[in-house]
């Protein structure tokens, strides 16, 4: 007989707890992602240096990847030249996206945004006669500042 009297006792508390339980018919689901800042290139190609009197050699070209909200810059400078080469005559110009962003200088600095795609010209400022044989070399430091 104690059984009996058990199980509605039982069944009673259960149905008791569930109609004192206070339910919502509306709640909100939160889905969250930490993006880390990115700031930098990808380069793709690298390029052929060429020299006063030739035709443009071909260009250097890097991708722009930033997700900041702020614009970026980028430097384009010289940071070592091979030794039958003088640093201070090696010139450049840049294209981004397809608009002229300079003229021959020894150091650019362009405005650029996300995913942009830079093509940089590197021109030796003499005559190929006058460079000493052996592999002429330059390369480039590219510095992006994301503010």
């Amino acid at each position: 007989m104690r059984k009996l009297i058990f199980l509605p006792l039982i069944s009673a508390l259960a149905v008791s707890s569930f109609a004192g339980a206070d339910w919502d018919s509306n709640e909100n689901l939160e889905f969250r992602a930490d993006i880390k800042g990115v700031c930098g290139i990808d380069v793709k190609e690298n390029g052929s240096l060429s020299f006063q009197g030739a035709s443009e050699g071909k260009a250097g070209i890097f991708e722009v990847r930033h997700n900041q909200k702020y614009d970026a810059t980028v430097t384009i400078t010289t940071h070592d030249v091979s030794p039958n080469l003088t640093a201070d005559k090696v010139l450049y110009s840049a294209t981004a996206n397809g608009a002229k962003s300079s003229n021959l200088s020894d150091e650019i600095t362009i405005p650029v945004e996300r995913k942009d795609t830079v093509e940089v010209h590197a021109r030796y400022d003499d005559l190929q006669d006058n460079v000493l044989a052996g592999e002429a070399k330059v390369v480039t430091e590219v510095t992006i500042r994301c503010s």
